[in-house]
């Protein structure tokens, strides 16, 4: 590839991934649960994104593509930690400073929610935060590389189990503030 075919791609990938990266690093924290690996999955997306963007077919959704890139690198990592788990002392896990978007962030969803959807299995996890990132059953279905029942019944599955898991907090706190 000429200088000049090399620029014009840096510039071209930059319009549409930059505008991008709150929503992917917003999706990313709620995957990996950990600021330090939210952004190593950003920098790892915009990086293997932008090494395979030749393959990306302009005039498709943009932001369907590096979001499936993303949630590839995601899930390769998640298996790769689930055979050789990472031991973290429980110092450095409760050792740190969230920076301003994170606190935000946290003050505008309720905890009990968030909590809950922590809690949801990962394929439902992500369903479900592709799904309020406003991607639509088929997009969702491309980046998961699943079809589009199976997204279908994991948002329903999702939505269930976060019904479930909100009804039972609220019954208990009802239940304790009768006493």
């Amino acid at each position: 590839m000429s200088k000049g075919n090399s620029e014009e791609k840096k510039e071209l990938f930059e319009k549409q991934a930059f505008p991008l990266m709150p929503m992917l690093y917003r999706t990313a924290l709620r995957l990996t649960r950990n600021q330090a690996d939210a952004e190593d999955l950003v920098q790892n997306t915009f990086l293997r994104a932008f090494n395979f963007y030749d393959k990306f077919t302009q005039g498709t959704s943009f932001k369907a593509w590096i979001f499936k890139v993303m949630t590839n690198i995601f899930i390769n990592e998640y298996r790769k930690q689930a055979k050789d788990p990472q031991k973290v002392s429980l110092e450095d896990y409760l050792v740190g400073t969230p920076d301003p978007e994170h606190l935000f962030f946290e003050n505008l969803v309720d905890e009990d929610i968030k909590r809950a959807i922590e809690e949801l299995p990962d394929q439902y996890r992500l369903t479900f935060l592709l799904y309020t990132e406003g991607f639509s059953y088929k997009e969702i279905a491309s980046i998961t590389e699943t079809n589009l029942g199976t997204v279908m019944s994991r948002l329903h599955r999702a939505r269930r189990l976060l019904q479930d898991k909100l009804y039972h907090l609220r019954k208990r706190e009802v239940q304790v503030s009768e006493l």
